[in-house]
């Protein structure tokens, strides 16, 4: 039985969201199903995405983060996950597969 490669992490809304690693700020989008989604590109190919978050207002498209800057924050914005609380979605993908990203995820630095 495959693994999921999407986590979801439960917390209170407006906890910061980290970059997982440095990269640069490649897709910022708002709709129904994912709610607001940034999407960071990262070297080797690999790309982080965060969704279900509560602003799309402190990163840019462009945008260089470093690793564990604060991009965004746990939000509602999924209209399908609203009965769950709030939580973030978070992915890795490498090659255009999504991968295991628990080792991945930053602690507060």
């Amino acid at each position: 039985m495959e693994h999921t490669q999407r986590h979801r992490y439960h917390a209170k809304e407006g906890v910061p969201v980290r970059a997982a690693l440095e990269g640069e700020v490649v897709e910022i989008i708002n709709d129904t199903i994912k709610g607001i989604t940034i999407t960071v590109a990262h070297s080797g190919n690999l790309k982080t995405q965060y969704s279900n978050l509560s602003t799309d207002e402190m990163v840019e498209l462009g945008d260089i983060v470093t690793k564990g800057q604060i991009i965004s924050g746990v939000g509602r914005s999924a209209s399908n996950k609203l009965e769950e609380g709030p939580l973030l979605h978070f992915q890795v993908i490498r090659d255009g597969k999504m991968i295991d990203p628990q080792k991945f995820l930053v602690s507060n630095p």
